[in-house]
């Protein structure tokens, strides 16, 4: 049975942190995790995942490592659920299994998910709530995240307070079970090509031939980016908040060294002093922040390749268009600006890419 999360359900949004081989890292996020003041006894569950790839044979992390986040998530959760993988499952997978337990076995209608290199605010949980609190009454978000600019002092998040922005990077996340369901069929192809493979060795190739025959420019095939991009394919976006309310430690892993991580001003990170009243975007923002993704990726995919992709794979919002039933209170003139975005978002599918072209968006 689904369980439905009403506004006095707060407490049972499940809390799924995914760890790997950084203890020193893993014992600061549970620490931060432990500290949020909007806890609440809600489940946690620690993913942790192993050392040696089934499929490769190569061992990618120590037994003392993977044993040491166990028994620091037990001492600081100890009413919490380990779930430690048979074998080195890698990223993808052990957020497939993780995402799998939440929403199909605990039937939740969102949860929260952390990796082992963000520290929280305190009062991260708190603007998690109150960010789906908007998000759950209407079907146009699919991920969402507070972590905010990470890179810009207070005093200019001041500035901008409660507002709120495109998500980039799938950090610190919540996640609807609505949209997990519809994204998982989009990556069924890309689950069923990786299946087999050490995730450090996927086969490229097959994957960028799939996504980009039905008209995704995909440039990268890691499951964050394939996870972005299909959200915006399926006609939702990623928000986040202006206002910084985590800190990246990620300093050394599998797609960051040092100097990528001060060159992205990560070591300048100031969060954000207290919780902040959100200025949730409206209909006609969000169709901005859809519009402005897809022709940046295909202005992308363009300037890099030559040329176009021949097709546009990404379907229409439904809910942009001011006759639909979510959106009756725009205007005619925003509505009509909103569907003048999509279609310059869809033409740059098919449009030679010209240097300095201006979007509009």
């Amino acid at each position: 049975m689904v369980v439905r999360c009403s506004g006095e359900q707060m407490q049972d949004i499940p809390l799924a942190v995914l760890s790997f081989n950084r203890p020193g890292y893993l014992s600061q996020v549970l620490e931060s995790l432990a500290a949020q003041t909007a806890l609440n006894g809600r489940p946690v569950h620690l993913f942790q995942d192993n050392a040696v790839n089934v499929y490769s044979g190569v061992r990618y992390a120590r037994d003392e490592d993977i044993a040491a986040n166990i028994d620091m998530f037990k001492a600081r959760f100890p009413q919490g659920v380990v779930h430690l993988a048979p074998h080195n499952l890698g990223i993808a997978l052990n957020f497939l299994r993780a995402e799998q337990f939440v929403f199909e076995e605990l039937g939740r209608e969102v949860a929260y998910f952390f990796e082992d290199d963000m520290i929280l605010s305190p009062h991260y949980l708190v603007m998690m709530d109150r960010i789906y609190e908007r998000v759950r009454a209407a079907d146009r978000v699919g991920y969402f995240a507070a972590y905010g600019k990470l890179s810009t002092p207070v005093a200019v998040q001041r500035l901008k307070g409660g507002r709120m922005m495109r998500l980039t990077l799938h950090w610190a996340f919540g996640l609807t079970r609505q949209h997990w369901r519809d994204l998982r069929i989009w990556l069924e192809p890309y689950y069923k090509l990786i299946e087999g493979h050490d995730y450090r060795q996927l086969p490229r190739s097959r994957i960028f031939q799939h996504y980009r025959s039905l008209g995704i420019p995909i440039r990268g095939t890691n499951q964050d980016t394939l996870k972005r991009i299909g959200t915006y394919a399926l006609g939702r976006v990623g928000i986040n908040t202006h206002a910084c309310f985590a800190q990246y430690i990620g300093v050394d892993g599998v797609h960051f060294r040092r100097e990528q991580f001060e060159h992205h001003g990560y070591d300048r990170t100031e969060m954000y002093p207290e919780p902040v009243d959100l200025s949730f975007p409206r209909v006609e923002q969000l169709a901005r922040y859809w519009a402005a993704e897809v022709a940046e990726w295909m202005e992308r995919w363009n300037e890099r390749s030559g040329s176009p992709l021949g097709r546009n794979g990404f379907v229409e919002p439904a809910w942009y268009d001011e006759r639909g039933d979510t959106s009756r209170s725009l205007t005619m003139p925003a509505g009509a600006r909103i569907r003048r975005l999509v279609k310059l978002a869809a033409a740059a599918a098919t449009s030679p890419f010209r240097p300095g072209r201006k979007t509009g968006i």
